[in-house]
């Protein structure tokens, strides 16, 4: 399994795990399931852990392009992301500023940090 997507109840937040790198296919069956998972929630918060990916790689040009095909429908309020290396945030920001998602969007050393912003306290 490359991913796995789970609601954290305790944090009022949608977790996604990531534990390899995501091809087109993968982008393709994650997206719809994210958005019905975050259609269930009051909050359209979501942490993204790539601190399980051993062996990250930047996104394919078809991944990006997936991602961004789905993108409208995911429509979140926040996404921390925590575990990404300097290579990997830095793909990630400028992706996410193409995306204009950038502003919604922040990179966490730790979880904790992470929960802080997304909650706004």
């Amino acid at each position: 399994m490359k991913y796995e997507v789970k609601k954290d109840k305790e944090n009022g937040l949608l977790r996604l795990v990531i534990y390899s790198s995501l091809v087109k296919a993968d982008v393709d069956e994650l997206m719809p399931i994210m958005a019905a998972e975050l259609d269930k929630m009051k909050r359209r918060l979501v942490l993204v852990d790539m601190s399980q990916d051993k062996n990250p790689s930047s996104m394919s040009k078809e991944a990006r392009k997936a991602y961004k095909e789905h993108a409208a429908a995911i429509n979140t309020e926040k996404v921390a992301m925590v575990g990404a290396n300097p290579v990997t945030r830095m793909t990630a920001k400028i992706a996410l500023s193409v995306l204009g998602q950038s502003d919604r969007t922040r990179f966490f050393k730790s979880e904790e940090e992470a929960f802080v912003w997304l909650k706004g306290e």
